[in-house]
């Protein structure tokens, strides 16, 4: 991966891999993106589709609201997350304008919203499944391909760079002993994989990190 230090160890600060064609274990690589969507009201279903995910997202409750999609918080047992009667759910709009977010959080962010699991199953079973690997996506767009690609024990938070501060302490009781990322290929990404490496470094949980193909071109991610 270009401009991110390479290394020879797993679980090593510093660690990226290449892989092949940019395949980790039990993955057959990201798709190609087509050319970027209309500026006239998108069909959602067709977006959806057009990145690989739409069975996945309608599994996971997402539907066009607003000028995006809206989707559903859950939580480590794959319960819809609701406090008081209140459901949590993430807008993602389709075309945000320059002082936009592309995110907004509704009604707002609870504090112990902190990953985006998968619906109706528990990260630990999927884990446990997957034979004690967990797999790191950018964002919920990349898990649901991660899913779509049946990799099942997969999870993101908000942000590449706001890693949990719990997330070792969860991957121990989550049952993972080895966690696999693809980092985008950005500046971004690379400073998201070097804060996992340095995280998990001497925690018994195993990190491999694996560099995308440099033929996608700068930040390509995996959806």
């Amino acid at each position: 991966g270009q401009g991110h230090p390479q290394g020879q160890g797993t679980n090593r600060p510093g660690h990226l891999q290449g892989h092949g064609q940019g395949q980790g274990p039990g993955w057959t690589g990201p798709r190609r993106m087509g050319p970027p969507p209309s500026k006239d009201p998108p069909n959602w279903q067709a977006l959806l589709a057009r990145r690989g995910i739409l069975e996945a997202a309608v599994a996971h409750h997402w539907r066009p609201d607003r000028d995006g999609w809206v989707y559903p918080m859950f939580n480590d047992r794959g319960q819809i997350f609701v406090v008081n009667g209140q459901k949590y759910c993430r807008l993602k709009r389709f075309h945000p304008a320059p002082n936009q977010g592309k995110n907004l959080w509704l009604p707002k962010k609870h504090k112990d919203v902190a990953y985006y699991f998968m619906a109706a199953t528990s990260i630990s079973d999927e884990v446990a499944g997957g034979l004690g690997c967990l797999y790191i996506a950018n964002g919920e767009a990349s898990v649901l391909s991660f899913r779509s690609a049946g990799l099942r024990n997969s999870i993101c938070w908000f942000g590449e760079n706001n890693v949990p501060k719990a997330f070792v302490e969860d991957c121990r009781r989550w049952g993972v002993k080895k966690v696999v990322n693809f980092p985008d290929r950005d500046n971004t990404g690379y400073q998201a994989s070097q804060k996992l490496a340095e995280m998990l470094h001497g925690t018994g949980v195993e990190y491999a990190a694996y560099a995308l193909p440099s033929t996608l071109g700068e930040k390509a991610d995996i959806n």
